[in-house]
């Protein structure tokens, strides 16, 4: 009850700066076309910020530094309350929730949003060329999706091993895109996480010679290749 009574009296967005503030942050407080998403943001808040494992007071900070990601959880909360779920308060040092859909076993959600990254196999940003909007090849997203998703197996792995996460109990990774900016146009025909997943490469038009006949395909991906050439 102390918990949810704190969680009342702060707001996720303040008009003071702090020069730590993300800048999607900001642009969320500030741009007149973000009112929808910052009024969506405050509802998920008071409705369900008592069920995240943080204080209020030290998730409202994370919000301002690490706002994809803080956003991502509550957007991940808000689905999973709507789903019917019921919660279970996860420790501090565990996945991000503990839920329990209708008719179904308890389970868990450990919450990532891949980021640009940096160095050579960075995600760059999208060029405008004429009026049109040229978002480059997947390969560096894809590269950002699987290092994203072996962290948290490796976290996963690490919960398991201190008893917080029970060899028997399932974990699902839910992966947010919003800390790279254009990544769903890369979304075509099949999401692009869901290849990265299941190793499947672009889509091909295979043409036989002098046939008279064209198919689709989609050509098996067992890795990708950094710009070093090291194979992942």
């Amino acid at each position: 009850m102390r918990d949810t009574l704190s969680m009342m009296a702060t707001t996720l967005f303040s008009d003071d700066n702090i020069d730590r503030d993300d800048t999607a942050y900001r642009a969320c407080r500030d741009h007149i076309t973000k009112r929808p998403a910052r009024a969506a943001l405050e509802s998920m808040w008071k409705r369900l910020g008592h069920h995240l494992a943080e204080d209020p007071a030290v998730f409202c900070s994370e919000f301002r530094r690490q706002f994809h990601q803080r956003a991502w959880e509550l957007a991940t909360l808000d689905f999973l309350a709507k789903s019917g779920a019921q919660f279970a308060r996860s420790p501090k040092k565990g996945p991000d929730f503990h839920v329990k859909l209708p008719d179904g076993p308890w389970f868990w959600v450990e919450c990532v949003v891949p980021t640009p990254g940096n160095g050579d196999d960075a995600v760059q940003g999208p060029i405008v060329n004429l009026n049109r909007l040229f978002i480059g090849e997947c390969a560096p997203v894809a590269l950002r999706y699987t290092s994203a998703i072996a962290n948290k197996i490796a976290k996963v792995a690490e919960y398991r091993a201190q008893g917080v996460v029970p060899n028997s109990d399932a974990v699902m990774i839910a992966i947010g895109q919003g800390g790279i900016e254009h990544s769903d146009l890369h979304d075509r025909n099949i999401p692009l996480v869901e290849r990265v997943l299941f190793g499947l490469g672009e889509e091909v038009v295979v043409i036989e010679p002098y046939g008279a006949s064209a198919r689709n395909e989609r050509r098996y991906m067992p890795n990708l290749t950094k710009k070093s050439g090291t194979s992942v």
